[in-house]
């Protein structure tokens, strides 16, 4: 279908506090009337949506993209993850009761804005006809921490000295403010604002809440398993947010018979979504989005036939580079353990006796952030310890979680372990596959770590790396080895040591059974 889109553009909305959202309106052509509108609220500025909307209107929907309370042009003050589910209610509220709509929307948006869809939807899933959730940061505590428990810092600070306390976006003020991976080793962490010379009132309040807090705004489980709308899922394999898509698409309307359609789409890409930043999976890596969206919104909104039955659920497969397509989700059910060895090694029989392998951590020069796209072939350092298996005899499909047990100890009162399954291609490409982080005290502890989730084929010649570090600067924020890690200001050395023999230190892969 094509036409012509008309636009209405600076709409205030009420949100029934006696402030007002701004909006842009793109309306297909009356002959599409009434039509069920696409909603975005985003905290980054409706502008930048533009050619989104006019591209909505020719596929004959309606598009309504808001700034959210307290960020461009919408009054009051912006507090992240506040106020988003009564602002987006009058929102949906107020587009139902437009003379050209159906009385139907569909919550969309990415990141920040895949929450407010989820807000939205929760609030009025009556209205609320379908929700496309792209990369979904669903709330501080899980977006700014990693699993373990510590700050990200770079994602924290880089986000709140573009994003936070600030009406609009300042674009170039992470590079200006901190331009280098020394600016990030000022201590105290928690005045590296400050130090930078940026005035930032509320980002250290995330610190001191913790990875615990719980915020009275979150999106609960029970109320996305209570949904009854069809739902499309889409993350990306180097996106730090990729199991939360993954658990949404297993959570969302679970509580409802019948349950309602969803869709699962991972592919190849960071945070930005649609782009494979590594450029080596190809061409399949790039889709056409906007097609496969529409088509799908077309479906289940029963606005005409589905041309075909799609599949419920699409993985990119590294290393072969290829989508693969199911009905349903399933984790694979079978695994093979590779115990570490004190040569190094990694092998399919535990080692008999123990050993010990150690390596210095120094926070004064931790080991760096390297982007998990990126060949690692070239860095070199003495931190760490690793284990391979050599070259593999035969292909291996990895296709899950991974999990790694460690029996670790340290000198200091307590140490950060970092956890990398690492991909070294035959021709020598040295590759990040899968990620965890764990933090225990000085004693020999045993500990698990779960790994990020992972689907790539490995060739026959190319070796499997376990490999562990005690940091990963400036993504985490160091252990200092001498008290609170976000207020101390001396730093220490320390010997961290991996404990080897037996099941003492091992990986556990979960792996696909290729089809004969």
């Amino acid at each position: 279908m094509t036409n012509s889109p008309r636009s209405q553009h600076n709409l205030r909305v009420s949100n029934g506090d006696g402030t007002c959202c701004v909006a842009d309106v793109y309306l297909p052509e009356p002959g599409c009337f009434p039509a069920t509108a696409v909603i975005t609220r985003t905290m980054y500025g409706r502008s930048r949506h533009r050619s989104e909307g006019l591209g909505w209107a020719r596929n004959g929907f309606a598009y309504i993209v808001a700034d959210v309370r307290g960020r461009y042009d919408s009054d009051g003050t912006f507090t992240p993850y506040h106020s988003e589910r009564d602002d987006g209610a009058a929102l949906v509220d107020f587009v139902c009761g437009q003379p050209w709509s159906n009385g139907g929307v569909v919550a969309y948006g990415g990141s920040y804005s895949a929450y407010t869809a989820w807000a939205m939807a929760v609030e009025r899933p009556i209205a609320v006809r379908a929700v496309v959730s792209l990369c979904p940061s669903m709330e501080l505590a899980r977006t700014k921490f990693d699993p373990s428990g510590i700050l990200r810092l770079y994602e924290h600070l880089g986000w709140w000295l573009q994003h936070g306390d600030a009406r609009v976006s300042r674009t170039d003020m992470p590079g200006n403010a901190l331009p280098d991976l020394e600016s990030y080793l000022a201590l105290p962490v928690k005045q590296l604002p400050d130090t930078a010379g940026v005035h930032l009132p509320t980002w250290g309040g995330v610190l001191d809440r913790g990875p615990d807090h719980l915020d009275d705004q979150r999106i609960t489980d029970n109320e996305l398993a209570e949904l009854t709308v069809p739902s499309f899922h889409v993350g990306g394999w180097y996106d730090l947010v990729t199991e939360t898509s993954i658990a949404h698409f297993d959570l969302v309307g679970s509580n409802v018979e019948p349950r309602p359609a969803r869709r699962l789409m991972i592919g190849p890409w960071t945070h930005e979504l649609f782009v494979d930043p590594s450029g080596r999976h190809g061409p399949v890596a790039s889709i056409e989005w906007g097609k496969i969206c529409v088509q799908w919104l077309h479906s289940v909104l029963g606005h005409r036939a589905a041309e075909s039955k799609s599949a419920s659920v699409s993985i990119f497969h590294r290393g072969v580079d290829t989508w693969i397509d199911n009905e349903t989700r399933e984790e694979p059910e079978s695994s093979i353990l590779l115990y570490a060895h004190d040569r190094r090694r990694l092998e399919t029989a535990p080692q008999s006796g123990s050993a010990a392998l150690s390596f210095e951590y120094n926070p004064a020069d931790p080991y760096p952030t390297i982007p998990t796209h990126h060949d690692r072939s070239a860095v070199v350092r003495s931190d760490f310890v690793d284990f391979t298996t050599g070259p593999l005899a035969a292909d291996l499909h990895i296709d899950g979680i991974p999990e790694a047990h460690l029996t670790a100890s340290t000198t200091a009162p307590e140490a950060d372990w970092i956890v990398r399954l690492l991909h070294r291609s035959a021709r020598g490409s040295l590759h990040q596959i899968g990620y965890g982080v764990a933090v225990t005290g000085a004693s020999a502890d045993a500990v698990r770590v779960p790994l990020s989730r992972t689907a790539v084929h490995l060739e026959r010649g190319s070796e499997l790396i376990l490999h562990i570090t005690g940091s990963d600067f400036p993504a985490l924020t160091r252990n200092l080895n001498s008290g609170n890690r976000y207020t101390g200001t001396t730093i220490e050395k320390a010997t961290q040591t991996v404990h080897v023999g037996a099941a003492r230190t091992l990986v556990r892969l979960p792996i696909r059974q290729e089809k004969q």
